[in-house]
């Protein structure tokens, strides 16, 4: 199942697989295409940000990490009954939260001064 969620997760093109998924661990960040030139610390805050929202959820749990100064999410199939509609599930869940947490980085910038 974790090589299901690896694949889906390799063809967004907001998310940057950070290890290489081993067993049933994915570990990824959020960077999305259009931040090309942004510092490292900007895609730190930002996962770190889309990793707030997603553990303020009762329906998906993950936790976070920091590997070579770079704040990664890991995801892990924890479960022999896990199926795909589950990894895809999460997937979904995931990705709406990135949005969102893109939408509020956005409007943060073009206000910067009600941030």
């Amino acid at each position: 199942m974790n090589k299901i969620f690896a694949g889906l997760l390799q063809k967004t093109e907001n998310f940057t697989i950070v290890t290489k998924p081993s067993l049933s661990l994915t570990v990824f960040r959020f960077a999305p295409s259009s931040w090309k030139d942004r510092p490292v610390e900007d895609f730190n805050k930002l996962t770190q940000d889309l990793f707030s929202r997603l553990s303020s959820r009762h329906d998906i749990m993950l936790t976070t990490t920091t590997l070579n100064g770079v704040v990664c999410i890991r995801f892990a199939v924890g479960s022999a009954r896990t199926k795909e509609e589950h990894i895809k599930g999460a997937l979904e869940i995931i990705k709406a939260e990135a949005d969102a947490t893109l939408q509020a980085w956005e409007q943060k910038d073009s206000n910067p001064k009600s941030a």
